[in-house]
């Protein structure tokens, strides 16, 4: 199951790498179209086989239930999804989920808009979100694996969530104090990534893992369904916000209204993800799955 949980973040990784292989920013308008073409096309394609494979080989249950969870008697889906809107300390967690997954949105779709104002060219960008991701799936596994043998989630927000902020405040600061020389700052906002990936990324599996358990025996299905919903609508309220509110990736602003476009939506979304981390230090709740 800890192996699991990464699995989303990993389709999101690959949802990343994939449209930067057929588009590029510098294409005319011609040469977008086609290339965009192709582009859903191979995804189509991707999605097919998947799907082939899928009614090929998907039985119509395992020989095993998969989880402790599935083994609970289940609740009504409609009944389930009441007793999730009704739990304010569930809401709590799935709004600092949501906190947690804009950010990373903010950091992962838009880093090339956030730094290219600051000197950074798409090479060295595209480095970043390797190491994003690279190093943030390694550490979500890691951590599953940790939290899955001790259930310390609570030790475990504490620790991402001190760390991932003490990165975070340093971002805005990076960006006013040590900008300029992209090949000067290039190592040390390269720490800062991977630090953010480490921490950040493991939190999103953990936090679902987390509801599932304290939440039980509502159906683990309904749980993930809700939290990524929830984490989704904050990803897209983030983007829009830094994309229109703030003009991020405006071509037609100046270089000094470009920075500021970066430098104010890093601190949005740094905002909003403060008070999800304090939310999810604050957790702690009984843990029922573990004890079924």
């Amino acid at each position: 199951m800890a192996l699991l949980t990464v699995m989303n973040i990993i389709g999101t990784a690959v949802g990343f790498i994939i449209p930067s292989l057929f588009v590029d920013q510098k294409d005319t308008v011609d040469n977008i179209k086609d290339h965009f073409f192709v582009l859903l096309l191979v995804e189509a394609i991707i999605s097919a086989i998947v799907a082939l494979l899928i009614i090929i080989f998907f039985k119509e249950s395992p020989p095993t239930l998969p989880s402790l969870g599935s083994m609970a008697q289940s609740i009504d889906f409609k009944k389930s999804i009441g007793m999730l809107f009704k739990d304010k300390r569930f809401m709590s967690l799935a709004l600092a989920f949501g906190t947690v997954n804009g950010t990373f949105n903010i950091y992962g779709s838009l880093m090339d808009d956030i730094l290219d104002p600051y000197g950074f060219n798409s090479d060295q960008v595209s480095a970043f979100g390797a190491a994003l991701m690279i190093t943030g799936i390694i550490s979500a596994a890691l951590f599953g694996i940790y939290v899955e043998k001790t259930l310390k989630y609570r030790n475990t927000f504490i620790a991402c969530s001190i760390i991932g902020l003490a990165t975070t405040a340093l971002f805005p600061l990076a960006l006013k104090f040590w900008s300029g020389d992209a090949e000067k700052y290039y190592w040390f906002y390269m720490a800062l990534v991977v630090c953010q990936g480490i921490v950040f990324i493991p939190l999103q599996p953990l936090t679902i893992d987390y509801a599932s358990d304290t939440m039980f025996p509502i159906g683990e299905a309904q749980i993930t369904g809700f939290m990524l919903s929830v984490g989704q609508i904050f990803g897209i309220i983030f983007i829009e916000v830094a994309q229109l509110g703030f003009k991020l990736g405006d071509d037609d602003l100046s270089l000094e209204d470009s920075q500021a476009a970066s430098f104010n939506s890093v601190l949005f979304s740094n905002a909003f993800l403060a008070v999800g981390c304090v939310t999810l230090i604050l957790q702690n709740r009984e843990l029922k799955r573990s004890k079924y």
